[in-house]
């Protein structure tokens, strides 16, 4: 078994990839926002949404972490929209 600290280094390069990785996201949900705005595209699309969690969990090799997945992509999918409406009323 490996020691506590060294496990929790090991989150915290995690975090740092998960950090740079959420900001590069919120980028290109911008970049969404911008394009919706101009196409007049609704935010919210459900059928996308369920895309995006669906191919998540598929490729996920412990599916026991499934649920705890889908609640993930679900919330972060909720900043995203969050982000995008702020963006086309500012």
């Amino acid at each position: 078994m490996r020691d506590l600290n060294e496990l929790r280094k090991e989150i915290d390069l995690i975090d740092q990839d998960l950090v740079r990785l959420f900001e590069k996201r919120m980028d290109v949900v911008l970049e969404i926002a911008a394009y919706k705005k101009t196409h007049h595209v609704p935010i919210v699309h459900t059928n996308r949404e369920k895309q995006v969690i669906d191919r998540g969990v598929g490729l996920l090799k412990n599916k026991e972490y499934a649920p705890a997945l889908t609640e993930w992509m679900t919330k972060t999918m909720a900043l995203s929209r969050a982000c995008q409406e702020k963006e086309l009323q500012g």
